[in-house]
């Protein structure tokens, strides 16, 4: 989950602006996707934003993934 998250999180900095509609949409898919309640979801995006920072790219997130 954390994975999906970083990469999500790593699409909609790619402007290097997030914007708060970017973040609900990126919730609301991890929610549906993991069928997880909102707060697990927003926990799961502090991580995968602290995965994000600590990383150099995506590509650990990407091979976790695949």
């Amino acid at each position: 989950m954390i994975a999906g998250a970083t990469l999500l999180l790593g699409v909609a900095e790619a402007d290097e602006i997030i914007e708060s509609e970017e973040l609900e949409t990126v919730r609301d898919i991890l929610s549906d996707y993991f069928k997880i309640d909102e707060d697990s979801s927003v926990k799961i995006m502090q991580q995968g934003q602290e995965s994000l920072e600590q990383s150099t790219g995506l590509f650990d997130a990407g091979e976790t993934l695949n």
